[in-house]
């Protein structure tokens, strides 16, 4: 088994723990699927009457700006090829999670899911009274499981 993790990651797959087993994702493939996802959540904006600028690449927590008149949001756009919402597990960066808290009114949570062939969009917004996520095209809530994690570094000394 390690021969084969190390294999994958010498030739540039990404190996990810899923219910107990490994899995391969196909980096071009979560490349593809992000750009759908993006793409497909611009032009849902756009059709609600927002001007959309991408913030993708500055780190900030989100990725979208989405603007009319006062209103302004700040979309995280989560992709995936997964064609049923049963099955849809994404994750938040920390620094997503922490934006997301910080700025709950303004921020939309998009999950993209089927996004290579036949992409539907879930938008999430939040819910003071409920404490929670809720989307009104699925009429669902998120399901949050807070997570702990470290980087580790060498350090001589």
């Amino acid at each position: 088994m390690l021969s084969a993790i190390i294999h994958a990651l010498k030739i540039g797959v990404i190996l990810q723990a899923r219910a107990g087993i490994a899995g391969v994702i196909d980096t071009e493939k979560k490349i593809i699927i992000e750009k759908s996802a993006i793409e497909f959540s611009v032009e849902y904006y756009l059709d609600q009457g927002y001007d959309v600028q991408s913030v993708e690449s500055e780190n900030i927590g989100y990725d979208l700006i989405a603007s009319k008149g006062k209103i302004q949001l700040y979309i995280e756009v989560k992709g995936t090829s997964t064609k049923s919402i049963d099955d849809i597990n994404v994750a938040l960066t920390p620094n997503e999670y922490v934006t997301s808290i910080r700025n709950c009114r303004k921020y939309r949570i998009v999950i993209v899911y089927d996004a290579l062939i036949s992409p539907k969009l879930l938008e999430f917004f939040w819910v003071s009274q409920e404490e929670a996520w809720f989307s009104e095209q699925s009429l669902t809530y998120l399901n949050i499981i807070e997570k702990t994690s470290a980087n580790l570094t060498i350090e001589n000394g």
